[in-house]
């Protein structure tokens, strides 16, 4: 994604594209978890609530190169947020918008946004600790 310039330095408009790639990502992001979190509610808002737990976590929950993004702003940061706080939870589950997230989090014991973010670039860290690729740890651990 980068290019290199003379002096080995990525050119400075190339880091302004790929700071939109990753801002691209996480809008994509968010239009998964919509798409997801309509047709759950659509397809399943009649089914048991242990049953609506297992495909929300199942559906919504699989963000699995957000430990990859690095360099985005705060803005797509917070719409990421609050379409996985307002849409996807509350709705799924049944709650009003207006609702506690902390009461809607303990009742249906899922996952915060931050818990989210958090055990992605960890187990993505302990992944790339573990690899066996001898490259991979030169690069790693330096």
């Amino acid at each position: 994604m980068y290019s290199v310039t003379t002096k080995g330095l990525p050119c400075p408009h190339e880091k302004q594209d790929f700071i939109l790639t990753h801002e691209s990502n996480i809008h994509r992001q968010i239009r998964n978890l919509s798409v997801c979190t309509n047709i759950l509610i659509c397809e399943f808002n009649k089914c048991l609530f242990m049953v609506i737990h297992s495909l929300f976590r199942s559906y919504c929950l699989s963000m699995y190169d957000i430990a990859l993004w690095h360099e985005y702003t705060l803005t797509c940061s917070n719409k990421l947020r609050s379409c996985y706080r307002n849409k996807c939870i509350k709705l799924f589950v049944g709650y009003h918008r207006r609702h506690s997230l902390t009461q809607v989090l303990m009742a249906t014991s899922l996952p915060s946004f931050d818990t989210v973010m958090h055990n992605s670039a960890h187990i993505s860290a302990r992944l790339w600790q573990n690899c066996p690729n001898v490259c991979i740890n030169v690069v790693f651990n330096n």
